[in-house]
């Protein structure tokens, strides 16, 4: 039993600001490896920091994938290295499980940047499966993770469905992540009571609990808003309520995760006030934990094919998503037309402002002569970026060619 645990993402500040959280009340420690990789040769400082915290505080950890791309068929030019870098973290710092984000983030040599959702349908849970079962071969045990998603592929009162369907296919288990859960009934007006009853709740080991906000009225023309998963911000309580749920309905739960990206020194307090409200709820979960029954519910049969994947990278990489999609629904495929034809467009929009932060963020941590530039001139460096954005989507995971590529254009 993990108990209640902590995120470690390469932020200086976390480490500062959330010391006495870290060292005193965190039972275990989650790590993203590929957030302290450059590329798959080359680590950060940041990750020698937390190997040596973690050695000396004696604590488990679990590690969490951000990009393999378990939705796309399995590619050796691209996953080789990245298995490579898991077995190399996963001697040093010993994860008890490995999980990984539910979506996808490549396709035809084009990198998304953040996973992109699936369609809830057999082809689909299929592909999941395999890459799941291939990383069982580097790790004890492998989960995967439910995913918030502004731009949802079909029904999405499937997805629960779709998650015990993975689960079954690849023999495998759960991280119920519950603002995930929370966002995406949110933004698609979804009941989180009915979600929540449908999960397989049998398979999930851990739980993540976050916080997150509202994007920004004049972020869309339109004015609308969207709940963001931004993971800056105290846990909601709709998200506690579901917590507490949690621990009465998951027989194999070992543990919950707090995350909480850039935190700040005014936010310190609120964080170990959220870290300790988990450990005093996790100190009632009942002895025999019962889910609820619920019968699964047949999945779409259509998939989203390399077809749908390229055109919806290249759809967030263009000036104006939604025009770009309308055209692709032109030109493309029935099946096509069936997969995106459904897109919300202002989620559209939003993922593609996301999108956009993050390459700009992979820039600047790829090298050092990208955030010396950016100090320098912020205003000309960032209308480099655009330019450079303009002209295609990533072609590399790894922050370094990402920077090459930028200083390079």
């Amino acid at each position: 039993m993990l108990g209640v645990g902590l995120a470690l993402h390469p932020e200086p500040e976390l480490l500062l600001v959330a010391r006495r959280a870290i060292e005193e009340l965190a039972d275990f420690y989650e790590i993203s490896p590929e957030l302290h990789w450059l590329d798959a040769t080359r680590p950060s400082t940041a990750r020698a920091q937390l190997l040596h915290l973690v050695q000396a505080s004696g604590k488990p950890t679990v590690g969490h994938g951000l990009f393999t791309s378990l939705g796309t068929p399995p590619d050796p030019a691209r996953s080789g290295p990245l298995r490579e870098l898991l077995a190399a973290d996963q001697a040093a710092f010993g994860f008890s499980h490995y999980s990984e984000h539910l979506g996808w983030t490549c396709e035809g040599g084009l990198e998304a940047v953040l996973p992109l959702p699936l369609p809830p349908s057999e082809a689909s849970a299929r592909v999941v499966a395999e890459n799941l079962r291939a990383l069982k071969e580097l790790t004890p045990r492998v989960a995967f993770e439910n995913g918030a998603f502004l731009t949802p592929i079909g029904d999405p009162t499937l997805e629960p469905d779709f998650l015990r369907r993975i689960c079954d296919l690849a023999d495998c288990d759960l991280l119920l992540d519950l603002h995930n859960a929370y966002a995406n009934c949110l933004n698609t007006d979804t009941s989180l009571e009915d979600w929540l009853t449908r999960v397989p709740w049998e398979r999930v080991i851990q739980i993540h609990l976050s916080g997150g906000s509202q994007s920004e009225p004049d972020w869309l023309r339109s004015g609308a808003t969207r709940r963001l998963d931004s993971h800056d911000a105290p846990v909601p309580e709709p998200v506690w309520a579901a917590y507490q749920r949690a621990l009465s309905w998951a027989p194999r739960l070992e543990g919950v995760v707090l995350e909480w990206l850039g935190l700040r020194e005014d936010q310190a307090a609120a964080h170990e006030q959220d870290l300790r409200r988990a450990r005093e709820l996790w100190a009632t979960r009942p002895a025999r934990p019962t889910p609820p029954a619920a019968e699964p519910r047949p999945l779409h049969e259509h998939l989203a094919p390399a077809e749908v994947r390229l055109a919806l990278t290249e759809i967030l990489h263009s000036r104006d998503p939604v025009s770009a999609l309308e055209a692709r629904l032109a030109a493309g495929s029935a099946l096509a037309r069936e997969t995106l034809g459904g897109l919300d467009p202002e989620g559209l929009r939003l993922t593609q402002l996301i999108v956009k932060r993050l390459r700009f963020e992979r820039v600047l941590q790829g090298h050092s002569r990208c955030r010396a530039e950016f100090q320098a001139d912020p205003e000309g460096f960032t209308a480099r970026f655009r330019a450079y954005d303009d002209a295609g989507p990533s072609r590399s995971p790894w922050p370094s060619q990402e920077a090459a590529a930028f200083l390079a254009s």
